[in-house]
């Protein structure tokens, strides 16, 4: 009985959405960027910059947005580390396309996007919204679709170059 739910009893064919290559490529093409984003944390351009240093440091950020207004849409960004003397505005760096990816840009590109760089900004309709870095590949849509096979004896981790953090040390923040 449940071979059948495999394999045609009649035809001996396989039933589609019975093979890992399948659920590999539905999982990798319907779960997207969306399903791991985190929403972008914002300072005001015109806040002092070692005041942003000491609240995304408390906070643990390593990078924020930055928006003119409360309301407005990020107009770049900075990493808190770079934060010293001036306005955050002195130290904005420009969102160009290269930081970009959408919301819906699947798992599988996404794994390529941060192979090469550390985080990417993500589109929600027409604005930021959101960023997801290598931290996020630790979250379970990620680890599922790592845990599906491509092919017996072959890995994902070997194919996509990442490796992936298998402990997890916890601590407390503000």
């Amino acid at each position: 009985m449940g071979y059948e739910l495999w394999t045609s009893p009649i035809t001996g064919y396989r039933r589609k959405g019975t093979r890992l290559s399948e659920l590999r490529s539905l999982f990798g093409a319907k779960i997207g960027a969306r399903a791991i984003l985190e929403p972008i944390q914002c300072c005001p351009a015109g806040a002092l910059a070692t005041e942003m240093r000491e609240l995304l440091g408390r906070r643990g950020f390593d990078v924020a947005g930055v928006m003119n207004e409360p309301t407005g849409p990020v107009i770049g960004f900075v990493i808190a580390k770079e934060l010293s003397e001036g306005t955050v505005e002195k130290h904005k760096k420009p969102l160009s396309v290269e930081h970009l990816i959408s919301d819906a840009t699947p798992i599988a590109d996404l794994l390529r996007v941060l192979r090469a760089k550390e985080r990417a900004f993500v589109l929600v309709g027409p604005e930021v919204k959101g960023i997801v870095t290598l931290a996020d590949l630790n979250k379970p849509p990620i680890r599922v679709y790592m845990a599906i096979p491509t092919a017996p004896g072959k890995s994902t981790l070997k194919r996509s170059g990442l490796k992936m953090q298998t402990s997890f040390t916890l601590s407390a923040r503000n």
